[in-house]
């Protein structure tokens, strides 16, 4: 997930590819810590709301926080 991230960040996908990477890649890993699953839709939605009203328009400035907040929470994920 932190890939599709950054390959957005340089501009190798579009914006929708990286809202439904992430959610198929959310999907394929078949998570059950019900906190996880949560936590991780919290910070999911706002990114998938701007692909339904922006598509690929979405910009980096669009974002805001809430990319960088998604990436954060992925890399704690990671080293916890």
């Amino acid at each position: 997930m932190i890939t599709l991230i950054e390959n957005f960040r340089k501009g190798k996908i579009q914006y929708s590819n990286l809202v439904y990477g992430l959610e198929g890649a959310f999907d394929a890993g078949e998570f059950e810590n019900e906190i996880f699953v949560k936590q991780w839709y919290d910070y999911w939605t706002p990114l998938e709301i701007l692909s339904a009203t922006k598509g690929d328009d979405t910009t980096l400035e669009d974002l805001g926080e809430n990319l960088s907040a998604m990436e954060i929470f992925l890399e704690m994920q990671i080293s916890s």
